[in-house]
């Protein structure tokens, strides 16, 4: 009888048990993969790739959880420009991490898991000068791992340098696959893994003539839209660096958007006036040690400006319209502390939608984009000083350009012959000259009349960008016309139009340099004030002296 009851007593704790301990089962999160991927470029920058799965494993849906990084203060303080977010239905906030330790990346979702689903996004920064000096050596700040607010079940690390650079003695905990041959690669796995606090190593690298690490500073670039003879796009790539390494950077790997295998090189604005010189790329990397260009030593400052036709799939032709799209990611693969987009068009266009863009601090993963468009000038074909090679989109009218074009080449060709082959240049030259004059004093003009809030540093960088396009252009028109002189008077003629010239660009400049430092509170208004009339009277005397040596110019070319 006792028996029987104790049988019982169990068979209705086990029923009433059952219910209680499935319904009692905690609900269980997804299963969370997190690899760190910490590329660094021969520039001495590195990019930090964060990628986070999520996995639900179970059987009920799952919220997506609350993922927080934290980097600590070395790493955060170089951090550049932009952070790219890339997963559907996340958003990421920045906050400094408790007691300043650092900066912490939040990623949120709203979303649900469904059971058996997969989610999960990818987060990208750029760090800026990691490359560090140790007593005779060099070394790399890398992170190891930030720090995590959940239990991560996998944590993937990985390093990857650039060819033949190794780090030497490798990290205690790291694993390689180093080769001579390749960009060698470090890991380390983690297992339940969640750091309370986020950690950097300093990674000595291995000196080697072939390592392939050479640190600089961009100071600015510009990407500035232009035209051909023929009306297609073209674009000029300039840039302005530092060489912050320690041995002769001997190459340059630019990040054109044509893969062509020539630009052309166009020279400084400093004499002796050269010629644009078409220079071979393999793979976008230029070699500094052959003419035109000598190996940068260390620590010294280098720029670089080259033209190349753009590519189709950055341009639409419609209507005789020719829209551009330009990333705003730098013309060299490295953080650029100052990057101005803007257009500089040659006679017979005119700007449709040419609004400059300056992106401080713009990286190669800068995200978006700027527009610029153009147009036939109104007038065009009546146009004689535009040159004969003009440009031709309307499509209705192509035969008609090119009649034009034809026409006007057989015109200039007489000229030249009847000109000792110089005078069919000149008014080329005096145009090209006549533009710059013309920009300078439109700048005169908006500058005061623009919004002081809009006055920054930027406004004027992208100023002093115009005047050079447009002084880049009047000096190579000169510089055809003196390589055709045949007369000794008058090459001297062109010369003192190159030294006037050197005299307004130089006031130009200093009445710019004093507008900025009004506008951005350096200078007090009684100074500028003070300061402002005898600079402007500078300005106006050197550019009026320039126009009569342009008349003098003219009027001695036609007696050629």
């Amino acid at each position: 009888m006792r028996g029987a009851f104790l049988a019982v007593a169990f068979l209705i704790l086990l029923l009433v048990a059952l219910p209680y301990d499935v319904g009692a089962q905690p609900q269980e999160g997804p299963v969370v993969t997190v690899t760190n991927q910490y590329i660094v470029n021969r520039y001495g920058y590195a990019v930090m790739n964060e990628t986070v799965k999520y996995n639900n494993s179970g059987s009920s849906p799952v919220q997506i959880p609350t993922l927080q990084m934290g980097v600590p203060q070395n790493i955060s303080s170089r951090l550049v420009g932009n952070y790219s977010l890339v997963g559907e239905g996340y958003s990421l906030t920045t906050t400094t991490a408790p007691n300043s330790t650092g900066l912490l990346f939040s990623v949120s979702s709203q979303n649900t898991l469904q059971p058996k689903a997969v989610s999960g996004f990818s987060l990208e920064a750029v760090i800026g000068n990691i490359s560090l000096k140790t007593n005779s050596s060099t070394g790399i700040l890398v992170l190891e791992y930030p720090s995590l607010n959940l239990q991560v079940n996998t944590f993937n690390a990985l390093i990857q340098m650039p060819t033949s650079t190794f780090i030497s003695p490798l990290p205690q905990g790291w694993t390689s696959n180093q080769s001579s041959a390749s960009r060698a690669t470090y890991k380390r796995t983690f297992t339940g893994f969640s750091p309370a606090s986020p950690h950097a190593l300093l990674g000595t690298l291995q000196s080697s003539t072939s390592m392939d690490f050479h640190p600089i500073h961009v100071y600015s670039a510009s990407r500035f839209v232009t035209a051909a003879s023929n009306g297609s796009p073209q674009v000029q790539d300039s840039i302005t660096l530092k060489n912050s390494g320690i041995s002769d950077l001997t190459s340059l790997h630019l990040a054109t958007l044509n893969s062509s295998a020539r630009v052309t090189v166009i020279p400084s604005m400093s004499p002796p006036l050269l010629n644009p010189t078409s220079v071979a790329i393999s793979n976008g990397v230029i070699d500094l040690t052959r003419s035109p260009f000598v190996a940068i030593p260390s620590g010294r400052n280098f720029t670089l400006t080259v033209a190349y036709a753009l590519p189709a799939k950055f341009y639409t032709v419609s209507g005789g319209n020719v829209q551009v799209d330009l990333p705003l990611t730098p013309p060299i693969a490295a953080p650029a502390d100052t990057f101005t987009l803007g257009m500089s068009l040659p006679n017979g266009l005119r700007a449709t939608q040419a609004q400059s863009r300056v992106v401080e601090n713009a990286t190669p993963i800068t995200p978006g984009g700027q527009t610029f468009a153009y147009s036939l000038t109104l007038g065009w074909a009546s146009d004689r000083a535009i040159p004969a090679a003009s440009v031709i989109f309307v499509v209705a009218l192509v035969a008609f350009f090119v009649s034009v074009e034809r026409q006007e080449g057989e015109e200039a060709e007489g000229e030249e012959k009847e000109g000792g082959g110089i005078s069919g240049d000149i008014p080329d030259m005096i145009k090209a000259f006549e533009e710059k004059v013309d920009l300078v004093n439109t700048m005169l003009r908006e500058v005061p009349k623009e919004d002081p809030n809009n006055l920054n540093k930027a406004y004027f960088v992208d100023l002093r960008s115009r005047v050079d396009t447009f002084r880049s252009k009047a000096l190579q028109r000169l510089n055809d016309a003196k390589q055709k002189s045949t007369a000794q008077r008058f090459t001297e003629q062109l010369t003192r139009i190159h030294d006037v010239e050197r005299e307004v660009d130089r006031a130009t400049r200093d009445i710019l340099n004093l507008y900025e430092q009004y506008y951005t509170k350096r200078m007090r208004q009684e100074t500028f004030e003070k300061l402002l009339p005898s600079y402007r009277k500078r300005l106006e005397g050197a550019l009026n002296q320039l126009s009569d040596q342009l008349n003098l110019t003219q009027r001695e070319a036609k007696m050629l």
